[in-house]
């Protein structure tokens, strides 16, 4: 995957493999944080955006926040497609205490994703203004076509990765650069050239993160964010939601510091991706396949570190399997997520011309879930072996909307009859000659790692990746999806409710409005 980096020497670019330096297995003393848990004030370490889409004149605009007015954050951003989570764009943003980071997703002309920005916060590459998304992990065999498709829809994973602290010795170091200065940051342009090497190598232990010119600290909370989709060319309606914040907590329920989780955003591969990762496509232990290949399908970079399954709380040594692995990360960010129902209303009363989608965003079924695309007969289902929420029992394979075998995805049952979920109108009543959803004969299933659902054929979203309408024989009314899981595990699903409608004709004019209402 290729990435947009300053020219620099031969020497910095750090030719050849290079140890994985994230999550360092003797952060002991500063990291604190034992647990993960779902912020109820918004503010925590790490930022999940169930949804974005470029679809159908649809943009989307993310803004992130330090709220830590002492200590710069050094973030992970990495866009993931509705697909099967494939990787489509990834950069690092470096924020100062105070900082505000905004962007916004549209379509390019080339029909794929792309992100501007006019943001001065400090990112690494050290521009990523109109920068389209990637599809280099997206099967070989998709044509360009459906492969931009791909990218217009999805969900974003943020993470801080360390703190940085001002290095009063060093009038060069990265907190210097990353400082607003009457509002505007220096970066790196003219940085020494002993920093722009500092950024691409993967520290060898705590001591080389924590020292130096980088000077990071173990990762504290301070993160909030909030998401909007909007679509002006639809009467400028606008979908929006703040973005659900993951902390990292200490015993005692209190935020804490994680692990530093720093990788550099270059191509070189990465080692020891067992212990940093449980994306079942980079490892090369712990996998089950449908069709036996040779593992790992698919070679770690450091810009793939870290992920969500990166460990981040505990301060004992890393593993491939067990506690104190990646493994046992995502398990334990599933468990904060996973739900055994969703509920929400629906609105579609043609007298307002109301429409509504609901979303099923799946944040970490990446890691215990992915879709093997070496070859198109060995499309298969691969897993992470001691992930406790996707396996053969509750998933598929699917060929979707006629394109055979150029558009795989899995597909997770929710375990329940579609045509017997439990749905009433307003006035407490079942749908009269039941109901349909599309694809979903004997059960409904949640296809990609971000699903959408429409109600009476509206698809307010203009969702194409993974979409299912619903038809029922009223308009309006409310829903409960049961979500049991594996073991009555449940799924970890974050979403919403997305309804947009037309007001009546007041003073010779109507209003078209919009609704965001969390499952």
């Amino acid at each position: 995957m290729k990435k947009k980096i300053t020219a620099l020497t031969a020497a910095a670019m750090m030719a050849g493999l290079a140890h994985a330096g994230v999550s360092f297995s003797g952060h002991a003393v500063a990291t604190t944080a034992s647990t993960l848990a779902v912020s109820e004030d918004g503010i925590g370490h790490i930022l999940l955006v169930p949804y974005f889409s470029t679809n159908a004149g649809n943009s989307t605009l993310l803004s992130m926040v330090n709220t830590d007015m002492t200590n710069g954050k050094a973030v992970k951003v990495r866009f993931r497609g509705a697909a099967n989570s494939d990787h489509l764009f990834d950069l690092h943003v470096y924020m100062s205490p105070g900082d505000v980071w905004t962007a916004h997703v549209s379509q390019g002309a080339d029909g794929k994703s792309t992100l501007t920005t006019s943001d001065r916060s400090c990112t690494w590459p050290s521009s990523v203004n109109h920068q389209p998304f990637t599809t280099d992990r997206l099967p070989a065999y998709v044509d360009n076509a459906i492969k931009a498709e791909w990218t217009r829809e999805g969900h974003v994973e943020i993470i801080n990765m360390a703190d940085i602290v001002d290095n009063v010795s060093s009038r060069d170091d990265l907190y210097t650069r990353i400082e607003h200065v009457e509002g505007v940051a220096p970066c790196f342009k003219g940085a020494k050239a002993g920093l722009l090497t500092a950024l691409q190598t993967d520290p060898a232990s705590v001591a080389d993160a924590e020292s130096g010119l980088l000077n990071f600290r173990a990762p504290s909370s301070g993160l909030m964010g909030s998401w909007t989709v909007i679509n002006v060319a639809g009467a400028s309606v606008a979908w929006s939601g703040n973005m659900t914040a993951i902390r990292a907590n200490t015993v005692e329920g209190t935020a804490g510091t994680g692990r530093i989780v720093f990788s550099p955003q270059m191509e070189t591969t990465a080692r020891d991706v067992d212990l940093l990762t449980s994306d079942p496509l980079l490892r090369t232990a712990n996998v089950a396949e449908e069709t036996a290949t040779a593992n790992p399908i698919l070679t770690a970079a450091l810009f793939d570190l870290p992920d969500l399954s990166t460990p981040y709380t505990g301060a004992g040594p890393l593993a491939a399997s067990g506690a104190g692995s990646p493994i046992a990360q995502a398990n334990q960010l599933s468990s904060v997520l996973a739900v055994q129902s969703v509920w929400n209303e629906f609105l579609t009363n043609t007298s307002i011309t109301a429409a509504t989608d609901w979303t099923f965003s799946m944040p970490t079924r990446r890691y215990g879930l992915a879709l093997n695309y070496n070859t198109t007969a060995s499309d298969s289902r691969v897993y992470t072996t001691g992930n406790l929420y996707f396996s053969s029992a509750n998933t598929t394979k699917t060929f979707w909307l006629g394109y055979a075998s150029a558009s795989p995805r899995t597909c997770v049952a929710a375990n329940h009859v579609a045509n017997q979920l439990p749905i009433r109108d307003r006035e407490a009543q079942n749908p009269t000659g039941g109901f349909v959803i599309t694809g979903s004969a004997v059960s409904y299933e949640l296809c990609g790692s971000v699903s959408v659902l429409s109600f009476n054929s509206t698809n307010v979203l203009g969702a194409l990746v993974a979409h299912k309408n619903m038809h029922a024989t009223y308009h309006d009314g409310w829903l409960r999806l049961p979500t049991p899981g594996l073991a009555g595990a449940g799924l970890p699903i974050l979403g919403a409710s997305f309804v947009k409608a037309t007001g009546p004709v007041v003073a010779g004019r109507s209003t078209t409005f919009s609704l965001t209402q969390a499952h």
